[in-house]
C-alpha cells in the first residue's frame, strides 16, 4: 500500500463504494411505493434499469429548504453512511423535528438515543424496509404516535442547547481548575 496517505485514500474509496452499494440496496426496497428520491442525478445511473414510477427531485439546502421539505412527506427514508459506523446522523433528528416521520436503518447508538419501536422505526437489514414502509403508510395514526414521542423526546434531551451543555461539562470536568483537597 505504500505511505499512510495512500491507505488512508483506499480506505475512503472503499468506504464510499460500501456506501454507496449500501444505499442503493435500501432505496431499491423503496422502488414500489414510487419515491421522490432526493440528490443528485447519479440515481439514475443506479436506476438505470429500475421500473417507471420513482422521481427524481435534484439536491436540497440542508439549512434553508430540508427544513418545509420534510413534512411534504408522510415517510422520510434514511439509510447512514458506511463511514458513521454505529452512530446516527442528523436525519434521525431533524426529521421528528419538523414534525414528521423517518424510517431510518438500524445503528449500534440508535439505544442510548430514542426507544426503538416507540420513539424511532428502524429496519435492520434492507429487506426488511419494504414492511415497514407499507405498514407505516397504512397506518398513519401510528406515525404519528411515533413522531410525537420522537419529537418530546428530542426537545426534552437532543438540541444543540443539550448536546453544548453536555461538552461544556465534560470539558470543566477535565479541564477546569484543581479542586482543594
Amino acid at each position: 500500500m505504500g505511505d499512510a496517505e495512500r491507505r488512508l485514500c483506499y480506505e475512503t474509496m472503499l468506504t464510499r463504494e460500501a456506501t454507496r452499494q449500501y444505499r442503493a440496496a435500501c432505496v431499491a426496497r423503496t422502488l414500489p411505493f414510487a419515491p421522490l428520491i432526493v440528490g443528485d442525478k447519479g440515481w439514475h445511473k443506479v436506476f438505470r434499469t429500475a421500473p417507471a414510477g420513482w422521481r427524481l427531485h435534484p439536491e436540497i439546502n440542508y439549512y434553508t429548504e430540508l427544513p418545509a421539505f420534510y413534512p411534504l412527506s408522510e415517510i422520510n427514508f434514511n439509510c447512514t453512511s458506511k463511514q458513521m459506523k454505529g452512530a446516527v446522523n442528523q436525519r434521525v433528528f431533524d426529521v421528528p423535528a419538523t414534525g414528521s416521520f423517518v424510517l431510518t436503518d438500524w445503528r449500534d447508538q440508535i439505544e442510548n438515543l430514542f426507544e426503538p419501536g416507540s420513539e424511532v422505526v428502524c429496519y435492520a437489514e434492507p429487506k426488511e424496509a419494504d414492511a415497514l414502509l407499507r405498514r407505516y403508510l397504512d397506518h398513519p395514526e401510528e406515525r404519528a404516535r411515533v413522531v410525537a414521542a420522537a419529537r418530546r423526546r428530542i426537545l426534552a434531551e437532543h438540541t444543540y442547547e443539550h448536546r453544548l451543555r453536555s461538552l461544556l461539562d465534560h470539558m470543566r470536568r477535565i479541564f477546569g481548575p484543581a479542586r482543594a483537597r
